[in-house]
């Protein structure tokens, strides 16, 4: 309401159509016209801090041998994507190793790896996905919660490889399909964030959505939104961290293998 005794939050428009804000008022004070702030001072950032956020990609470049699942049994637990669902299913599957080391998309069966990316540690998760559809190449991405490590779906090792260091390089998401870049949608800032116009990302993301279905994603299927909640082990069931499979309902670490 706008009233006495109420706080003056307050937008003025000067057109009902077009919805044009003129002026902010917040708590009774002036504190924007026509599209700039006012008493608003940039804050400062210190060398240290710009070049932190810049370059949060504590890892070296990855290779195809990167992405080898060591085939030490017949049957393992396999994460099950489920359309419009963040919950992933715990599935057991048997893997053809002697086929891409285990990759068959004929069974919807994909390689998935999580890397962390922070601080140089090595560690990595590395295991199967099912339910995206992609058939070919590979997707990438470094908004991946909570803990925003680097990860990577992909069909053959290659193209997740290719896939990795473009996020590596430039933070965000990429789409790779034989030996080529797609699309991407870079997040240079701590690899969350961009420095570009909203307009200019908002193309991007629309770039690389179309890309995805180029690799056989289907529809109803994002795989960006998948994978940013496929490594977040307070959702069941099933999920991959950089340590491995967690299996969210027992809240413990669950081996790839099951014989």
């Amino acid at each position: 309401a706008i009233a006495p005794g109420y706080r003056a939050d307050l937008l003025v428009l000067d057109d009902l159509n077009e919805f044009t804000i003129w002026k902010v008022y917040s708590a009774g004070k002036l504190v924007a016209e026509d599209g700039v702030a006012l008493g608003v001072e940039a804050p400062s950032v210190s060398e240290e801090t710009e070049k932190k956020v810049l370059s949060s990609f504590c890892l070296p470049p990855l290779s195809a041998a990167d992405f080898h699942i060591p085939p030490e049994g017949e049957k393992c637990r396999v994460i099950r994507v489920l359309p419009g669902e963040l919950i992933t299913e715990n599935e057991e599957m048997v893997i053809a190793w002697d086929k891409s080391n285990g990759v068959d998309p004929a069974r919807d069966l994909l390689k998935l790896a999580v890397i962390e990316r922070h601080k140089e540690t090595g560690h990595r998760g590395l295991g199967f996905i099912k339910g995206l559809g992609m058939t070919r190449g590979a997707i990438a991405s470094s908004v991946s919660h909570d803990s925003h490590n680097l990860i990577v779906v992909g069909a053959n090792e290659a193209d997740m490889a290719l896939a990795a260091n473009c996020v590596r390089e430039h933070g965000g998401n990429a789409v790779v399909l034989d030996g080529r870049v797609l699309a991407e949608m870079r997040l240079p800032i701590a690899g969350l964030m961009s420095d570009k116009t909203a307009s200019e990302v908002a193309h991007e993301n629309e770039q690389v959505r179309e890309a995805v279905r180029l690799l056989g994603v289907t529809d109803g299927i994002e795989p960006f939104m998948n994978m940013a909640f496929v490594s977040l082990t307070v959702i069941p069931k099933l999920k991959m961290t950089t340590q491995g499979l967690v299996d969210v309902e027992k809240q413990e670490r669950v081996s790839l293998y099951l014989s």
